[in-house]
């Protein structure tokens, strides 16, 4: 996947000099629940940095009753 140009493009690109933390949240339903998908990345002073990743279940989801 290629980003186009746009917030989330620069927001990927930019200079992370200052930056001391980055989340990227995504909502996606994972059979019958609603999770809340978390990527964080954490900067260290030297320009290093480390990821995570979590997974929050939040609502069960039901099919509608036809």
């Amino acid at each position: 996947m290629v980003l186009q140009d746009g917030p989330l493009r620069s927001a990927f690109e930019r200079d992370t000099k200052g930056i001391i933390k980055q989340e990227f949240i995504t909502y996606v339903i994972k059979g019958n629940q609603l999770v809340k998908e978390t990527v964080v990345r954490k900067f260290s002073p030297g320009g290093d940095y480390t990821d995570s990743t979590y997974f929050e279940p939040l609502v069960e989801v039901k099919d509608e009753v036809k």
